[in-house]
Parts: structure tokens; sequence; C-alpha cells
């Protein structure tokens, strides 16, 4: 296949969604990597003195490039993913986090960035351009530009390794997604259900050859059941198979998790950092774990009063519905009756 018809690289008003493969991902993500090295290396090695077009504004070009080539591919794994976008994808999945991870721990990049901003059009620069070079700097810095070789490697491989595990836990949410199945035969256990919602479970239940309905964790199935179905019972089944995916068995994040925070503290101490909220908040409006937590517990504080009101007009409507004492699996439905009965609000209206 030439690379010359691949649609990750041509210059399209709109995005080719439906000419996209598969087979397109590899060649065509290798070929962006590649042109973005070359032009960052053009970048480093031009002989003119840096100025904000010729750096700052051309760095901005050449990511922002790289980010949209790529993301059609993203999004295709977000909302139809396949097997072959999936194998195809963790195949360059290293190459892109390195690319990024290489960006900037670049020296002579990085170099060029600080001669910059000490030119007097970098020193009088104003409004957006100062900020954004601010910015740019500020994120260099974050990204482990001033480590050592040995620092910079390390973080390298703390990058790969979380991209990796990161990608994979997503895999693991939608295999257990989609492995889950429940074939409903008895039409009564799903009264209250709407029934546009019923006739999607009942074509689910003939494209895979079964008589009935058939009901599965993808939110289009999963919401109308714990929102609308009379059957409690039917509302704790999918309730639990849905809270509990990836806590057990072959799709099980559990070790994973583990050593996503492990990483995720690795790679705060390798850039001088206490923990990783530290490092994760310092340039937001908390800047540090412990505001967060604080923000948090006042939060809790101020608000419990009016949760605690709302949850007693929950347990008395569900008192009024027959349900004695009201579970998670019951929240949903008693709020959405509760919201039809007071103020005659449907949602499926």
């Amino acid at each position: 296949m030439s690379l010359d018809s691949n649609p990750l690289l041509l210059d399209l008003p709109r995005i080719p969604f439906d000419r996209i493969e598969a087979s397109h991902v590899v060649p065509g993500v290798r070929r962006i990597l590649e042109e973005a090295r070359q032009a960052i290396e053009a970048l480093c090695s031009g002989p003119l003195p840096p100025s904000y077009a010729n750096t700052v504004e051309r760095l901005d070009q050449v990511m922002e490039r790289v980010k949209t080539r790529i993301a059609p591919v993203t999004h295709i794994l977000s909302v139809a993913e396949t097997p072959e976008f999936r194998a195809t994808f963790n195949e360059v999945l290293p190459e892109i986090t390195e690319f990024w991870t290489r960006i900037t721990l670049n020296e002579i990049l990085w170099g060029r960035l600080k001669a910059f901003a000490e030119t007097d059009e970098g020193v009088g620069l104003s409004g957006i351009r100062k900020r954004h070079l601010e910015t740019v700097l500020r994120d260099f810095k974050r990204a482990g530009a001033d480590l050592s070789p040995e620092g910079k490697d390390k973080l390298s491989a703390i990058q790969l390794e979380l991209s990796q595990l990161q990608r994979k836990f997503s895999e693991n949410v939608l295999d257990a997604t989609n492995a889950y199945t429940l074939l409903i035969t008895d039409e009564a256990r799903l009264d209250g259900i709407p029934d546009a919602d019923r006739e999607h479970a009942r074509r689910k239940a003939a494209d895979a050859g079964e008589e009935g309905w058939l009901l599965t964790l993808d939110y289009p199935s999963f919401e109308p059941v714990v929102k609308y179905a009379t059957d409690r019972s039917l509302r704790k089944e999918l309730f639990d198979a849905y809270v509990s995916r990836c806590q057990e068995g072959e799709f099980s994040n559990v070790e994973i998790i583990t050593r996503l925070l492990e990483l995720r503290k690795e790679l705060a101490e390798v850039l001088g950092y206490a923990d990783f909220p530290d490092f994760r908040l310092e340039d937001h409006m908390a800047k540090t774990g412990q505001a967060a937590f604080e923000f948090v517990e006042e939060l809790t504080s101020r608000t419990r009063p009016y949760w605690e009101r709302d949850l007693m007009e929950l347990r008395r409507h569900a008192r009024a519905l027959g349900l004695d004492e009201l579970y998670p699996w019951d929240a949903v439905f008693v709020s959405e009756d509760l919201r039809r009965a007071r103020y005659d609000i449907d949602d499926e209206v």
C-alpha cells in the first residue's frame, strides 16, 4: 500500500473515518513521527538566531500536526475498537510515547527555547505570547528537561511503562464490558423499561441468534435497566456486574492499578516532587495534593447536610414504592420516579 494514499497522511477538510483501516495505523503513525522528528531537528539546527516564529511557533506547529494526525486513530479506538486496530496501535504506542517524552528531554531544543527567552524579543513579549512562552518553559521543566542523562533515561522508561499500562487498563474495561451478557426470556422482568430500549435489547438477542432480550453493560443498555426496571433483582444483577468489572479474573485491573500508583510515585520523585498529586496539581488551582484534600474535606462538610436531606427524601419515596431499604441499585430508579412524581419530568420524553 502506498503511503501517498494513507488517509492518516492526507490533508483533507474532513477526517475520512470511513477510509481509515487498521493497516494504515503502523505505516501512517511512523511516517507522522518521522516527519515530526525531522522538523524538530531542522528547528534545532537552524542557522538563524532563535525567534518566536522559528522556535516557539514552529514547535507548536510540529506538535499540533502530530496530535491532529494521530487523533483519528485514538478516536476510533475509543468508539469502534477492533482487535486489528488494537494490535496495530499497541505496536506503535511505544514509539508515540518515546516521541512525546523525547521532545521535552531534547537538550538542544531546550537550550534554544531558553536562549530565545533571554533575547530582547523574548524578554519583550506581552499578552498571550508572553504567557505561552512561560507555559512552554514550565512544561519542559516539569517534564524533566533539566534532569541528568541518567534521570532522563529513568523518566523515559517510566513514561513508557505508564502509557502501556494505562492502555491495558482501558482495554480490560472494554473487554470486561463486552464479555458480559444477560439473556432475558421473561418479558415481565423488563416491566418499566421504555419500549425503544426493549426493542434494542430484542434486536441484540436476535443478532446473537437468541430468543428474548439481551442486556449488556454498554451504557445504552445498562442505564435503562437501573433507571426504569421495576424488577429490583434485575437492577441489582446488572449493577453488581457493572461495578465489579475488572476486579478479578482475566480482565482484572487490580495489579495494574497497584503498579500505576508505584510508577506515578517514581515519576514524581524523579522530577523532584514529594508525591504524584503535587506534580499533577502544580499548574492547577489546587497546587498541591494537600490543598486538594482540604478542599474536598471542606466541600464535604458544607454539602453533607444537603446530601443527608436528599437521602432522607429518597428513602421516604423508596418506602412509598415498597422498598424497605435503599440500596445502590435502587438510587437511580427511585430518583427518576421521584422526579416524575414531583415535577412531572420524564427523561424519556
